[in-house]
């Protein structure tokens, strides 16, 4: 995800010398603003925050097959943990809240919307919990219900976390991106019950 350049393929057959090989930008006067990817066999979804979600054949030659328009600003697409709803991907779209797509065939349909005071910016999964950075909302823990698959409640909402632009988790460990604050470090053992275990400060030192 190169954002105005669109999407570049790059071969990392030697991880010492990457080159790119295939690019793909539309033709055109169209603008992009490629924010991020995920590829699910040979095709390439790709968040757009200037248009949305686009589909890219990329068996070959990468083309465009397909596009969902969204009414805030793509940041950020995840899919949904393999082993559970291979066929769902979600969406952090900014004022347009959390999206939540079924992806199974080459034209993503929105399946529900969340919404919330703020932005959806990012977005990890363990397991059928979802963590998703709610900018000055803070952090929202969802929990998919495995008998419908598309009934996602809020477990909790951490308010007290402002400035929420990232999630990434491993295991029982959330790091949570908080702004002027630096990242804190998280137990979601208990999905219900995070606790702050460290707070790193990041300085521009």
């Amino acid at each position: 995800a190169t954002g105005a350049g669109g999407l570049s393929e790059v071969s990392i057959t030697n991880p010492t010398a990457m080159a790119v090989y295939r690019t793909w930008i539309p033709g055109g006067e169209e603008r992009v603003a490629v924010t991020d990817v995920f590829v699910q066999s040979s095709r390439a979804y790709l968040a757009d925050s200037l248009y949305g979600i686009r589909v890219l054949d990329v068996s070959d030659v990468p083309n465009q097959i397909a596009g969902l328009a969204t009414e805030g600003t793509a940041m950020r697409i995840t899919q949904s943990m393999p082993s559970t709803a291979p066929n769902n991907a979600f969406v952090s779209d900014g004022g347009g809240g959390l999206l939540m797509l079924n992806v199974f065939n080459p034209q993503p349909s929105l399946i529900r919307s969340i919404q919330t005071g703020d932005a959806f910016v990012d977005a990890a999964f363990r397991g059928n919990t979802l963590f998703a950075a709610g900018r000055q909302s803070g952090l929202w823990i969802l929990n998919r219900q495995a008998a419908t698959l598309t009934d996602i409640p809020v477990l909790v909402h951490v308010d007290t976390l402002e400035y929420c632009q990232g999630v990434a988790v491993r295991d029982t460990l959330l790091l949570v991106s908080n702004g002027p604050h630096g990242v804190k470090v998280m137990s979601v053992r208990n999905p219900q019950s995070p606790r702050v275990l460290a707070n790193i400060l990041v300085t521009d030192e």
